[in-house]
């Protein structure tokens, strides 16, 4: 699906009173089926103006059936209406997968809950970095390291450090 037309099925959605929420499955985190990182903000946005107009729906019916419980008429139709009880709260929006990848998490969390498989994974990768310190190995094979002292990256940060330090 386009992302134009899931956009504007979620925006049409948002104003059709039958909808009371919106489910997004996901797939799994080896076969994710979002797109880029500008994919995911689009669908997240939309999300996101779903939630808001469903909110207010909720809140503009609980305010008509409050309204219509203190001032009873004899129409049949605001009598039912009166008689639901409409909740202002609740996850209006839902995500599940099997197992979730960065993206798809990235998604789902803009929804209000997220479900995965008792099961499911969810790959959350991160940038890490370390700095080999390689003195002890080089004095192993018996390398000296010698380093002018202009060889600063910064003022706190050497060049040659990762073969000075133990």
């Amino acid at each position: 699906m386009l992302l134009r037309h899931a956009t504007a099925a979620v925006e049409r959605a948002s104003h059709d009173e039958r909808v009371h929420g919106l489910l997004l499955q996901l797939g799994t985190a080896a076969a994710p089926n979002v797109g880029s990182l500008a994919v995911v903000q689009e669908l997240r946005d939309a999300i996101k103006r779903f939630e808001t107009a469903k909110k207010a729906q909720r809140r503009d019916l609980a305010a008509k059936a409050e309204k219509e419980a203190k001032d009873p008429s004899d129409d049949k139709e605001a009598k039912s209406a009166g008689a639901r009880t409409v909740s202002a709260t609740g996850a209006c929006t839902v995500a599940y997968a099997d197992s979730y990848s960065s993206m798809t998490y990235l998604l789902a969390s803009s929804c209000e809950r997220v479900l995965c498989q008792p099961g499911g994974v969810v790959e959350m990768p991160a940038l890490r970095m370390t700095t080999p310190y390689l003195s002890k190995l080089l004095a192993k094979y018996g390398v000296n390291v010698q380093a002018r002292n202009g060889s600063r990256i910064s003022a706190s940060t050497v060049a040659c450090d990762p073969c000075m330090r133990a």
